[in-house]
Order: structure tokens, then sequence, then C-alpha cells
């Protein structure tokens, strides 16, 4: 595999970074599910549709847990329960409150069989297994939390094919910054 460009020679392709959630797998619908489950074990009324948490949640992908546990928690009216499980809980914000809950659910979720396998993208996984065979080094870049992204790996039996691995909270600059691929 070369490349080339105007005057500069062909380049050897020595390695390729993937992404891991929307571009090997589909992790979206799981996690949305984890934040209705967690809207409404949280919510202390009426429950808010579920159609309503997920529109909510999807326009915040890509958006820092914390900015985004902030958002839903007032969105949904969640204030007075997430400080009580705070406060039970020993935690320094709120907003870890609810993100640990629907981390714990969303987990349970990817623990299911065959969740995780049924929402890999079948031609990225391809990708990622040829260019494996053809000798080159490959690495994730995801803006996922490193236990999050252990865990799916792990699930999918992917430990092994990445030569490196670099997670959202070992960045302090998430996407589209170029940190966590540098």
């Amino acid at each position: 595999m070369t490349t080339g460009c105007g005057r500069h020679p062909p380049e050897r392709i020595s390695a390729c970074l993937f992404d891991l959630d929307g571009t090997l797998i589909d992790s979206e619908p799981l996690k949305n599910l984890a934040h209705v489950q967690a809207v409404h074990a949280l919510s202390s009324g009426a429950l808010p549709r579920a159609q309503d948490v997920v529109a909510a949640a999807t326009n915040l992908i890509g958006v820092p847990t914390p900015d985004t546990a902030i958002d839903l928690i007032r969105r949904f009216g969640l204030e007075r329960t997430v400080l009580a499980r705070q406060r039970q809980l020993g935690l320094d914000a709120p907003w870890k409150a609810y993100a640990g809950l629907q981390q714990e659910l969303y987990e349970k979720l990817q623990d299911q069989p065959g969740a995780l396998s049924r929402a890999q993208f079948p031609h990225a996984v391809s990708l990622l297994k040829k260019v494996r065979e053809l000798g080159l080094k490959t690495g994730l870049a995801t803006m996922s939390f490193r236990r999050d992204v252990q865990h799916a790996l792990e699930l999918l039996g992917w430990s092994s094919d990445f030569d490196a691995v670099v997670t959202g909270d070992e960045v302090s600059r998430g996407k589209p910054d170029p940190e966590i691929y540098l």
C-alpha cells in the first residue's frame, strides 16, 4: 500500500487508527437505552417518554460526560433525586451520581449475550482484521473511558487487536482536537 501526493514521494502506510463508538460498533442504541433507564430510575414524578430521553441523549453525542449528565438532569427535572443519590454514595458532584448509574446500566446491557456482537459494523471490523493481516500497526482513539473500552474489547475478543489504545480519560481535550491522535 502506498500513497503519493504531488511532488512528495509515495510513503508506506504503517499504521491505521480506528474509533470505537460509531466506527467499529454502533453503541449508541445501548447507551441511549441506559440513559432511558437511568432517567426513569431517577424520576420522582411521571416518567418521561423514552423517545424524549433518546432524542435528548442523541443530541448530546460527543459531549463530555459531565456536560451530558448535567443537561439530562436539568432537562428531566432529576435534581432532587440525583442530589440524594450523590449524598448516599458520597460523591463530590451531582453529575457523577447520574453518570455512575447510567454507566452501570450500560455495562449490564453490554453484558447481555451477543449485545455487542450484534452492534458491530461488519465492514469496519473486516477492515481492522485486514489491516492486522497485512502486519500494519493499529491504534484505537476513542473518547470513551478506558474501563468501558477494555470491557468492550474483552467482550468482542479484540483485546489483542490494537497496538495502542488511547481513551477520553487520558487526554485533556476531546475530539475534534487532535490530541488523542497525537
